[in-house]
């Protein structure tokens, strides 16, 4: 469990609540996604996943991403994901 509960998201593929410097995040500002770990405050919405591979795919089953950052997704975002899950 995070340390402080301000701190806590909640993965959009297991549902489970981590503290968001474990997971991984994808920002949508102005259209603009970015995939990177939860560090900095970032303005727009986000989405937090675990990096792992099954969390990644059970999010894409759901389709969580796109309803979380309330935009279409372009393409090649699934692609850009899973590389930087098994990194």
């Amino acid at each position: 469990m995070a340390r402080n509960p301000k701190n806590t998201r909640m993965c959009s593929g297991c549902m489970a609540r981590r503290d968001k410097t474990e997971l991984v995040c994808v920002n949508n500002f102005n259209n603009n996604i970015t995939i990177g770990f939860a560090v900095l405050k970032k303005e727009g919405r986000s989405a937090y996943l675990c990096p792992s591979v099954q969390c990644m795919e059970k999010s894409i089953k759901r389709k969580s991403f796109s309803r979380f950052l309330k935009c279409e997704l372009p393409a090649d975002f699934y692609d850009n994901l899973k590389e930087f899950c098994r990194e």
